[in-house]
């Protein structure tokens, strides 16, 4: 059917292409979780935020100009990556959500590295629930758009909740 040929075309093909630059974040978040675990227990506050902000700073020199490229040009990686140009309309529509994306590592490995763990698998639950109503009304109503959309608020919830319990816990 047609809805599982765009589905596989959003899998396939856009959100390898967005989710690569994760592969970067990931590593400099993995880099920061001893340096902030050891700041946070010695109650080195200031320095915590000071890393924190320097792993959101290296993540989105990595990932804005990604997503400006990917935005500007779909049709360019599309084509040489995979020999298509299906896709381009999904990648300009998400790729400004993927921004947010890319600063959830870092926010993610300093609850991790200060203990708060918890808050990252309450932060996803609470994502997966919403997405999964957004992809049951969404789909319904607007086909595959309403499959993009949630995978758009379920970044923006995470990230969301994720800078709300590390603004939190370091008061």
């Amino acid at each position: 059917s047609n809805t599982i040929t765009q589905y596989g075309i959003i899998e396939g093909y856009v959100m390898p292409l967005l989710l690569l630059p994760g592969f970067f974040t990931n590593a400099i978040s993995s880099a920061l979780l001893p340096v902030i675990s050891n700041a946070y227990y010695n109650k080195r506050i200031d320095y915590v935020k000071k890393k924190l902000k320097q792993a959101i700073l290296f993540s989105l020199l990595i990932g804005l100009p990604i997503t400006i490229i990917l935005f500007i040009f779909p049709e360019i990686f599309l084509k040489i990556i995979y020999n298509t140009n299906e896709g381009v309309v999904y990648l300009r529509l998400i790729a400004p959500f993927f921004l947010l994306y890319y600063i959830q590592a870092p926010l993610s490995s300093t609850l991790q590295s200060i203990n708060k763990a918890k808050y990252i698998m309450w932060d996803n639950a609470v994502s997966i629930i919403i997405k999964c109503l957004i992809i049951f009304v969404g789909s319904y109503f607007m086909g595959i758009y309403g499959f993009l959309i949630s995978i758009c608020v379920n970044i923006i919830v995470v990230t969301f909740l994720h800078y709300k319990h590390v603004k939190k816990a370091l008061k």
